[in-house]
């Protein structure tokens, strides 16, 4: 999210239920404690759902809705996703993602996941940013060499959590700044 995926999940519930009714069900859904378990696959949707409705006072309906109306949320940021074909013409690329598994299996049918080479996705792996273990889980797996790794994210801790395993961690602060991030690493002209 938020550097190949757009993920604004606020802006898309105010338009949906108004400004007032959104900051209550972004609390409920998208700041809920359960999300975690969720990202980690311990959760279904429909029991997220289910723990949501009965432990918050909102309507069945509204948090269906928002779970209906979420692959329309996860759009790819075009701009970002061209240097894909870019970049794995040089460069071995890896998905290192936070995401919940129905969420995951919606946007993993654009097309330009079929330029990485593996994946590590929290909702498989039951770890989840920024543990060191799923860093280690990644390194291990296709047995990457850490100095030679180059991990881009939109949060500052997740980069702090991977340059402590010795990955060179990018910090992408907006979206729109992919192409000065890649330039100054010299990985595109």
């Amino acid at each position: 999210g938020r550097v190949l995926i757009d993920f604004q999940p606020l802006p898309f519930l105010e338009r949906e239920f108004g400004e007032s009714k959104a900051k209550c069900l972004y609390k409920v859904v998208f700041g809920n404690s359960k999300w975690s378990d969720f990202d980690l696959g311990k959760l279904s949707q429909k029991e997220l759902i289910d723990k949501i409705v009965i432990e918050n006072e909102v309507e069945r309906f509204d948090v269906d809705k928002i779970f209906y109306l979420l692959p329309t949320l996860l759009r790819p940021f075009e701009d970002n996703c061209k240097y894909i074909e870019i970049l794995c013409k040089k460069y071995n690329l890896y998905i290192l993602s936070n995401f919940p598994k129905e969420p995951f299996l919606n946007v993993s049918q654009f097309s330009f996941f079929e330029n990485f080479k593996g994946r590590v996705v929290s909702y498989e792996v039951g770890l989840k940013k920024p543990s060191s273990k799923i860093y280690q889980h990644i390194i291990e797996k296709y047995k990457l060499i850490p100095s030679e790794t180059y991990f881009i994210d939109d949060s500052i801790e997740n980069i702090e959590a991977a340059k402590k395993c010795g990955i060179c961690g990018l910090h992408l602060e907006s979206p729109s700044r992919l192409t000065d991030l890649l330039r100054n690493q010299n990985m595109i002209e």
